[in-house]
């Protein structure tokens, strides 16, 4: 059944949409459709990723958080984007503590 509003069962993006190409697409990373990886994280995105809150992230950003290096962005008006090498190699940065 074709996308629409209302309708629950459609495949539509949504957790129904996402979970059915989770288990029928054979190009799979560890779970994740190749087409469901995007190169930028939200603010939410990268929150979730490091199991903490949305301000958190956002003290990252701005450099608020003592001992732990500025995670660098990509700012389109208000909104921040960070890239996903750049969020990886930030983490590692502060895995083996070379703190900026």
């Amino acid at each position: 059944m074709p996308c629409q509003a209302g309708n629950r069962d459609a495949d539509c993006g949504q957790r129904g949409g996402i979970a059915k190409a989770m288990s029928t697409n054979p190009q799979s990373i560890e779970g994740f459709s190749v087409a469901l990886i995007r190169p930028a994280l939200t603010v939410d995105g990268a929150a979730e990723l490091l199991g903490v809150s949305r301000t958190h992230v956002i003290n990252l950003i701005k450099g608020r958080v003592k001992g732990v290096p500025k995670l660098p962005v990509v700012q389109l008006g208000s909104t921040y984007r960070i890239r996903r090498e750049t969020f990886e190699r930030w983490l590692k940065q502060c895995e083996t503590g070379d703190a900026a």
